[in-house]
């Protein structure tokens, strides 16, 4: 008996022990910055698609549809030479491409957003000579009908003068768009943010202004669980530099409230994301007012109350301008420029929740390389569009597939231990043998 309980203590040790031989890694705080372990072999780029149409083009939003059970992507892009279009195309999990359709303009064009909606329909929004709101619905097959083509009004102002990108929502009981004009507070402001709940035959259900007296520019705007209204945009009217502000506003069109983010440096919003839980996940960057180097920056919200905000720095300038959250993790696209490239390559950030960095990401085609907009499947295939320089016409669209391992590593909090798949398996070994051990030796005592 003395000798079995010995073997019980040997047991207790072993099982004790185990935690020290699980591997441990660490993402690293200097400064407020965050920075990412090397783990780039995780991650691997499954296909890179060039698509030229001897123009400037970039593509800026990119979004998902299941058709039995096959993933598309959609992407909107922007082409610009003597005629302006609207060019949406469609691909195949594996980047070939099903069509594309493409809507001819005069004068200037900017593409709001292009969102997949539970009829498994495709919609899509933008700007058309700084005065009208075009909405379009995209088919599976590649038709498409205009269901909005108007300028708007707000007050007095009979027509407005659209300035830089704004937001668009679908939904069921409405579609929303934010913009971007001028005077709407008073004949003293710069440009306002202006809101507009649309039903589908056009009316305008209600409208709402927000503004100060300096220069207030629109970023986006979603539609959350609760079924409030958050918009996010740039303000330089509350503070001595730009800050970041974010608006809710209830159903009926009621402002329910608003908040900025400010420091000492310069602040904006690139885009925003609202997931399942409420949750407002911001991306955009940061400056100091001496206009050194920029930082990605991440602010996570639960309505107007703040969770955290993160920075992420490579060492060069670094940009977020798409953001995607799925249940576990939180992507990132843009771009960066460091003293290691020689232009500007796209940026992609992997971070858990809690915005600890978990991968980084690059594609660079030997110039000027942009990252927009991004999208995530189920599956966390991630893929990323944008802009990239090849050709003497100026940028091409670009779009990317990156594929995740399903055993890939998930690093917590700093200092804290990484959970490994194949871990759990090694651990669950470890402690299978003592226990056989002890088994087969006590069999033996037995005797």
């Amino acid at each position: 008996m003395r000798r079995f309980g010995l073997l019980l203590i040997v047991v207790v040790i072993m099982s004790l022990a185990l935690p020290i031989i699980y591997p441990t890694s660490t993402s690293s705080i200097e400064n407020g910055y965050r920075y990412a372990p090397s783990q780039e072999e995780n991650v691997t780029l499954e296909w890179s698609k060039i698509i030229s149409t001897s123009s400037e083009d970039m593509a800026y939003r990119i979004a998902g549809v299941k058709e039995n059970d096959t993933e598309y992507i959609y992407t909107v892009c922007e082409s610009s030479n003597a005629i302006k279009k609207f060019i949406i195309v469609k691909m195949a999990s594996d980047g070939n491409v099903s069509w594309n359709i493409t809507r001819e303009v005069y004068g200037v064009i900017r593409a709001y957003n292009l969102m997949a909606y539970q009829d498994g329909n495709i919609y899509m929004a933008g700007s058309v000579l700084q005065k009208n709101i075009t909405i379009l619905r995209i088919y599976k097959n590649g038709s498409y009908e205009t269901i909005f083509n108007s300028p708007l009004s707000y007050s007095n102002i009979s027509e407005l003068s659209l300035q830089f990108r704004g937001g668009f929502q679908f939904t069921e009981d409405g579609m929303y768009i934010a913009v971007t004009s001028f005077n709407l507070i008073s004949s003293q402001s710069s440009s306002d943010i202006a809101v507009f709940k649309i039903a589908e035959n056009g009316t305008i259900l209600w409208s709402l202004a927000w503004g100060g007296n300096d220069s207030d520019q629109m970023v986006d705007i979603a539609v959350g669980i609760d079924g409030n209204i958050y918009v996010v945009g740039n303000t330089e009217s509350f503070g001595e530099t730009s800050d970041i502000f974010l608006l809710g506003i209830m159903p009926n069109g009621t402002l329910l409230f608003n908040v900025t983010w400010s420091t000492p440096n310069n602040e904006y919003a690139n885009d925003m994301f609202v997931d399942q839980h409420g949750y407002i996940y911001i991306t955009g960057y940061t400056c100091p007012q001496e206009e050194t180097a920029s930082d990605v920056l991440l602010l996570k919200y639960y309505r107007n109350v703040l969770q955290y905000n993160v920075t992420w720095d490579s060492g060069g300038d670094d940009y977020g301008n798409g953001i995607y959250v799925s249940s576990s993790h939180i992507y990132i696209v843009g771009y960066f420029k460091s003293d290691y490239t020689a232009q500007e390559d796209i940026l992609i950030l992997r971070s858990d929740l809690s915005g600890n960095v978990l991968w980084t990401g690059s594609w660079s085609n030997n110039d000027t390389d942009i990252g927009y907009g991004i999208y995530v499947t189920e599956n966390e295939d991630i893929y990323v569009c944008g802009s990239t320089k090849t050709t003497s016409y100026g940028d091409d669209i670009v779009i990317l597939k990156y594929r995740i391992p399903s055993a890939i590593a998930t690093i917590s909090t700093v200092e804290q231990k990484v959970l490994i798949l194949d871990v759990a398996t090694f651990a669950l070994l470890f402690a299978l043998v003592p226990i056989i051990i002890v088994c087969v030796l006590y069999k033996k005592m037995s005797k």
